[in-house]
């Protein structure tokens, strides 16, 4: 999935049935993966979070998301 000009890290976690964490980079992303959460995407940057939360509005209605 795109946003903006970026690409979501780990979109895949979208899929998942467990609240999602909404994370600033790849770096926190994969942090918290190595921690033992999996259903972890990242924005790209803070200067794209509000397109990912617009992106992601369809998707909101049936997930939690941890921002």
């Amino acid at each position: 999935m795109h946003v903006g000009s970026k690409e979501i890290f780990a979109v895949d976690a979208l899929k998942s049935d467990a609240p999602i964490m909404v994370v600033e980079g790849e770096i926190d992303a994969m942090s918290l993966f190595q921690a033992g959460f999996k259903a972890v995407v990242a924005t790209g940057g803070a200067g794209d979070y509000k397109s990912l939360l617009n992106a992601l509005e369809g998707v909101a209605d049936s997930k939690k998301f941890i921002i």
